[in-house]
């Protein structure tokens, strides 16, 4: 009978450590500060660290370490040295010391790896700003409070961005800060596309690496273009064509909000004295928010019944075509001999026919939503 006891008293135990090891660094933070702000009635914090957390189960972070020959793991930081060409010659130094090295990525969910000082310097720095309550809650939420646009490593980057860049806000003229950031960046900033591959497997460079290097994609300048202006309190995101209409690849631009919560558009490699107009057809452009989108079928089915193509297995973006195009909705009916509920709208793209846009069945119609004309 004492065995037996022993053996529950056992199991019990094990069931208690493993409640207690679910309870994830995210989880630990959000009731710290959810506490603090209800003692200081802070109504508006409190609200801001509701919406993270009500939405950071879908975002994770693309990080990777170096590895030796035989699987240990080098430790490498680029960022403690003063500058990237120094970084890559003591990185060429250890390679010597210790032969062939691999890059292996990594995937961690946020809610493992936000910590509590990013998460209430974000909330503060969101709330203190002399914009605050010029835009309303959802452009805040989405486009002014995040502390990440794609699956980029985690940066604490608010302060830093905000000493480079403040000098170039034009507190009258939301249109001039994004000129003056966009002419300083063009005087220090490469964009790889077609020149170098990185040789990390990274998709998305952090904040401070982007500022480190001084180089990347489209994707990272635009990156860079919405961490200096949320920096200064102008809510920003990233526009993303997936795929163009009518000719190979995508690109990555830019969005902005005036105090009267205009949309503002731009691209900072465009050289021009005025903000951009696209000079193709896209298939589509979303805007990514941090806020779950109900309405895509991303949400709506499993990721791998959906195509890998774009950005259709991605929860969170907004569909703003018919800001940068004329568009159209697009509709056909579906044969009855056919079962399926979900089809694709697709371009020729890259020498393939990628899907860009999805339509659900309703009885025997399929619709297309805000389809730019003259390119399905």
């Amino acid at each position: 009978m004492k065995n037996r006891i022993l053996i529950l008293v056992f199991i019990i135990a094990i069931l208690s450590n493993g409640a207690i090891a679910q309870n994830t660094k995210f989880d630990t933070s959000y009731l710290e500060l959810k506490n603090e702000y209800i003692n200081n009635k802070l109504s508006d914090k409190e609200i801001m660290l509701e919406f993270i957390r009500n939405n950071i189960g879908i975002h994770y972070t693309d990080n990777y370490f170096w590895q030796d020959s035989i699987g240990g793991k080098v430790n490498f930081d680029e960022l403690i040295y003063a500058d990237f060409n120094t970084a890559v010659k003591n990185f060429d130094v250890i390679k010597t010391e210790k032969g062939k090295l691999s890059p292996i990525a990594t995937r961690k969910d946020d809610k493992h790896l936000l910590t509590k000082d990013i998460l209430k310097q974000n909330i503060d720095a969101t709330y203190e700003s002399e914009y605050y309550t010029k835009y309303s809650k959802d452009i805040i939420n989405n486009y002014l409070l995040p502390y990440r646009n794609f699956s980029e490593p985690i940066h604490n980057w608010r302060q830093i961005y905000k000493d480079r860049f403040k000098y170039f806000n034009d507190e009258k003229d939301t249109k001039k800060t994004i000129q003056n950031i966009i002419d300083n960046v063009n005087q220090w900033y490469l964009c790889t596309y077609g020149i170098e591959k990185r040789t990390d497997p990274l998709p998305f460079l952090g904040a401070l690496q982007i500022l480190h290097r001084k180089k990347g994609g489209c994707e990272d300048v635009a990156n860079l273009m919405t961490f200096a202006l949320r920096s200064i309190g102008i809510p920003s995101s990233v526009d993303i064509i997936p795929y163009w209409g009518t000719s190979t690849g995508g690109h990555v631009l830019n969005s902005a909000f005036g105090t009267n919560g205009e949309v503002i558009h731009f691209d900072a490699l465009v050289h021009s004295d005025s903000l951009y107009e696209l000079s193709r057809e896209p298939a589509k452009v979303f805007r990514k928010t941090y806020a779950i989108n109900p309405d895509l079928i991303s949400n709506k089915i499993q990721s791998e019944n959906i195509p890998k193509y774009g950005m259709l297995r991605e929860k969170n973006y907004i569909d703003v075509t018919k800001e940068y195009c004329k568009v159209s909705d697009i509709s056909f009916n579906v044969p009855d001999t056919i079962n399926e509920n979900t089809f694709y709208a697709c371009v020729f793209n890259g020498g393939n026919w990628k899907p860009v846009w999805f339509g659900e069945r309703k009885d025997s119609v399929v619709k297309f939503t805000d389809m730019v004309e003259g390119v399905l």
